[in-house]
This record gives structure tokens, C-alpha cells and sequence, in this order.
């Protein structure tokens, strides 16, 4: 063989393989440029998109703060001329109010002259609450009420004794303030117990105030017999037996004075009106 012929062949054939490798290095650059040059356009449509979502999303924000300022705006405009509508009505005519009287305790609106002849006419009571204004008086018939101090002890109140205290009413005709004036009414007695202890006491001059001012009893129908024009008890409740509880109006029962403080408090008699009341022992007579 020709040495120079080898010769040839072998630079031929090592410079086909350089060849061959130089492909492909510049291959492996060119896909690396492409590669790099994808991702730099990759990564600018990525942006272009966040770009546009974030102007889109402010774009709402800014609608939504428009509008929330138009309806505040709205709500100032109109909110005026609700209240010039509002009008207040009268819980005893039940119709709107003319010349608006308003009670000093409680509050309450009226018509001046609903609430002045409700007072005159009835009681000086508010007709929405209940709070009590002045001295109410009633319209129990004459009578006497008569108070005994016991050593007898109520069950409950073992150390204390008690009050025996006794209501007596004659019949007779009723009168204007009555329910059925010129109808006759049939007369009643009653006896209660109070324990002797210092709640029961205030609890006992308490009922000597009401009783005076004819809040005590009144002239209707009875809850127990339902008998008409008969003196009845005018939901101030007594306890009539010393002993058998609730349920046989007795003791013991834990809330009763404190209940019958407010049933009395309800037609205005409260612990402010017992000063200079007498303790004990008492006759008092309504004519």
C-alpha cells in the first residue's frame, strides 16, 4: 500500500470526524441560543399577561370605589327625606300625633289632649309602659282594714311572728267611678298574712298606703266564683293561709314579698311612700 495513499486516508478521515464533531457543538449551541431565546420570550409574554391582569384588576378596584361613592352619596341624599317622613303616632288615639306631649319619666309620646284626658279620666299611668305619674287613687268601695301583730310564726319565717291583717266591705250601690254605677254590689271579707320580719314590715305599711289611696280592692267579676258586681282583689296578691305554699296561697314561697313589691310599685306605691307610716298593729277605715 502506498504509504502516502495511507497517509491521505487518514487525514481524510480524521478530518471528516472533526467535522462531524464540530456539527455538532455548533448544533448543541445553536439549540442552546434557541432554548435561551424561548425563555426570554416566554418570560415576556408571562409579564405582558401579569401587566394586564394587574391593570384589569385595578381598573376594578377603582369602578367598584366609584360606585360605592355614588351610593353613599345617594344614601346622604335620601336619608333626610326618610326622616322628614317618619311621623310618630299616638298609642291612644292610634292615629299621627298633634301636638306632641312627651312624659318626663318614661318618655313617651302623645297627643296632648289623649294624654290628658286619659290621666283625668282613668289614671295617671303611662298607656305605652305603665310608669305611674302623681298619686293614683282607685275606686274601692268604703271599708276598713284592720292590722294585728301575732306571735304566731308563718312557715318560712319561724322567728319573726306575723301580721294577721283583715279586709271588710259591706254591700252598697255602685258608684260613678265604679263599672255598673247605680247596680248593687255584693260586699266581701278577706284576711291575709304577712311574716313580722323587716321585709314584711315594709311590705305591710306598703299595703296601708294602697289601701288608703283605694288601690286594694275594686268591683268587677270574681276570678274564683265568676260572679259579677262583687268586690274583688285589684291584682295586688295576698297570701291567705299561713302555711301550704304556692299553690294554696301560702307560704312558704322564697319570691313572694319581693313579687308584691312590685305589684304595688306597678300602681305607684314604692318604698317612698312609708315614711311616717305607723308599724304594727292598725285600724284603717275608707269611706
Amino acid at each position: 500500500m502506498d504509504p502516502t495513499g495511507s497517509e491521505l486516508g487518514q487525514d481524510s478521515s480524521d478530518d471528516h470526524s472533526n467535522r462531524g464533531r464540530n456539527g455538532s457543538n455548533g448544533n448543541h449551541r445553536d439549540t442552546r441560543v434557541d432554548n435561551h431565546s424561548n425563555g426570554r420570550l416566554s418570560g415576556s409574554d408571562s409579564n405582558y399577561r401579569d401587566s394586564r391582569l394587574d391593570n384589569h384588576s385595578n381598573r376594578e378596584l377603582q369602578e367598584s370605589k366609584v360606585n360605592d361613592e355614588k351610593e353613599n352619596r345617594s344614601r346622604e341624599v335620601h336619608q333626610p327625606q326618610k326622616d322628614a317622613e317618619k311621623t310618630e303616632i299616638c298609642a291612644i288615639c292610634m292615629d299621627d300625633i298633634t301636638d306632641l306631649k312627651k312624659l318626663d319619666k318614661c318618655g313617651h309620646v302623645f297627643c296632648r289632649k289623649c294624654i290628658d284626658k286619659s290621666f283625668k279620666l282613668h289614671k295617671p299611668v303611662c298607656p305605652s309602659c305603665g310608669t305611674v305619674y302623681g298619686v293614683t287613687i282607685g275606686n274601692m268601695p268604703a271599708g276598713t282594714m284592720n292590722v294585728h301583730k301575732s306571735s304566731l310564726n308563718i312557715e318560712g319565717y319561724k322567728r319573726f311572728g306575723s301580721y294577721c291583717i283583715n279586709y271588710d266591705f259591706n254591700s252598697g250601690i255602685q258608684g260613678s267611678k265604679h263599672p255598673n254605677a247605680g247596680v248593687r254590689f255584693k260586699g266581701t271579707s278577706r284576711v291575709a298574712y304577712l311574716p313580722a320580719n323587716p321585709e314584711g314590715i315594709e311590705v305591710c305599711k306598703m299595703l296601708k298606703v294602697a289601701f288608703r289611696r283605694r288601690l286594694t280592692f275594686t268591683i268587677g267579676r270574681s276570678t274564683t266564683t265568676g260572679q259579677e258586681n262583687v268586690v274583688t282583689w285589684n291584682d295586688i296578691h295576698h297570701k291567705t293561709s299561713m302555711n301550704g305554699g304556692p299553690t294554696n296561697f301560702g307560704y312558704p314561697d322564697a319570691t313572694y314579698l319581693s313579687r308584691i313589691k312590685e305589684e304595688l310599685a306597678s300602681k305607684g306605691v314604692t318604698l317612698a311612700d312609708i315614711d311616717g307610716v305607723k308599724d304594727g298593729d292598725e285600724s284603717i277605715t275608707v269611706k
